[in-house]
């Protein structure tokens, strides 16, 4: 059995405290649709509100079919106060639009019969869609033991000593699942999510957590020139 690291275990105490009770493993939207549009929240907003925001559209709406049909403004109504809410918008009606164009139906279900692969080509057909949003889905519906990553979370990671440079994104990503198990994959998915694409964007950033802050920490400018300063005064 692989150990894990002291700093990882921090982190993933961190993870189950920031995303509960909002996101966990036994609590993640179960249709493929639901969790596409719940998951792309999560580029937009803390786990707690994509929350709000995800059963305010569920109850508001009858369906997503009537979500698709309404005007951008309602869709937005219910996303406000979110990074970006107009982009989430038009992403939520395209995506909405595509798929009943596609299948004449506002469902996905069919993929879980789908193999790997061409469930893979046709969620890449959705536009704007993250590659780390399929990934989720694959991981729920194929049981693809792979936890998702961005390109800024593989950075975080690698700062911090969790994963090597060399390494694919997929290697990363199943290692670290392997490491947490499927319990804890989820809250570390989005705690890292949201540190890494998210936070820097709010308009009133709270401070990095400690945990994750290693990888961040650097002299400032003014600080480094005053130092300097100081050591050529003392020559």
């Amino acid at each position: 059995m692989v150990k894990i690291s002291k700093r990882l275990l921090t982190i993933l105490d961190s993870a189950e405290k920031f995303c509960a009770p909002a996101v966990r493993t036994d609590n993640y939207p179960d249709s493929i649709v639901d969790l596409l549009i719940f998951h792309r929240m999560h580029f937009h907003m803390t786990p707690q509100k994509a929350r709000r925001c995800f059963n305010h559209l569920k109850s508001e709406f009858v369906d997503w079919n009537e979500v698709r049909v309404s005007v951008i403004r309602d869709i937005q109504i219910g996303l406000r106060n979110s990074y970006d809410s107009l982009e989430l918008a038009v992403f939520i009606k395209n995506f909405l639009e595509f798929i009943h164009g596609e299948l004449r139906e506002i469902s996905l279900e069919y993929l879980r019969e789908e193999n790997l692969s061409d469930t893979k080509q046709f969620l890449k057909q959705i536009k704007g869609i993250k590659p780390a949003t399929i990934e989720m889905v694959l991981m729920h519906i194929k049981e693809r033991p792979v936890l998702p990553l961005t390109l800024e979370m593989e950075k975080l990671l690698v700062k911090l000593s969790l994963a090597k440079k060399t390494e694919t994104r997929d290697r990363k990503g199943k290692r670290l699942y392997d490491l947490v198990g499927p319990e804890k994959v989820i809250p570390l998915h989005h705690y890292l999510l949201y540190h890494t694409n998210v936070y820097e964007k709010m308009t009133e950033p709270e401070e990095l957590p400690a945990d994750l802050s290693l990888s961040r920490s650097r002299t400032s400018p003014a600080k480094k020139s005053k130092t300097s300063a100081e050591k050529k005064t003392s020559k």
